[in-house]
């Protein structure tokens, strides 16, 4: 198992300036959100509209939540993991092409704990000079957000 971490200020920036406004934020979490599993207190969420309704009840950390509910979040560990695997030749490709079961988000709001992790599941293949794509290794991605404090954002890799 590979861990890193980056600063959560950094990340949520990153993500933030995909946006022209809130609206947009919106429209982008509406739009991705059939696009992956989002769980919400150990809940599978299958309607936006409820979803919301749910979220808006912790206002101060609304905007956090919704930025981590869009396909940007998971964009930027991708292209991370895919510029250092193209160095040495690899390629990361979804495992399976239903995104849905493999891009999860998972929140849990409660007293005690308070953090989103978004999950994702690769293969890294190389590409032979015939152009046939060699399995490498599978790969399992899990970033993990604490909402209640400004700590670093720890990556969880898993090989196998």
């Amino acid at each position: 198992m590979i861990h890193f971490s980056i600063s959560k200020n950094e990340l949520l920036e990153m993500i933030n300036k995909s946006f022209i406004d809130s609206i947009q934020l919106l429209e982008s979490v509406k739009k991705d959100f059939n696009r992956m599993t989002v769980f919400y207190n150990s809940n599978r969420e299958t309607n936006y509209i409820k979803f919301l309704q749910k979220i808006l009840d912790v206002p101060n950390l609304l905007h956090t939540i919704l930025l981590l509910c869009n396909q940007n979040a998971h964009y930027y560990y991708y292209n991370k993991l895919y510029t250092i695997l193209t160095k040495y030749g690899y390629h990361i490709i979804q495992s399976s092409n239903n995104n849905i079961e493999n891009l999860i988000t998972n929140i849990t709001i409660n007293p005690f704990v308070k953090q989103i992790v978004l999950e994702n599941s690769y293969r890294i293949v190389e590409i032979d000079t015939s152009a046939e794509m060699k399995l490498k290794k599978n790969m399992n991605v899990q970033m993990i957000v604490n909402l209640s404090c400004n700590d670093d954002i720890l990556f969880r890799i898993t090989l196998f």
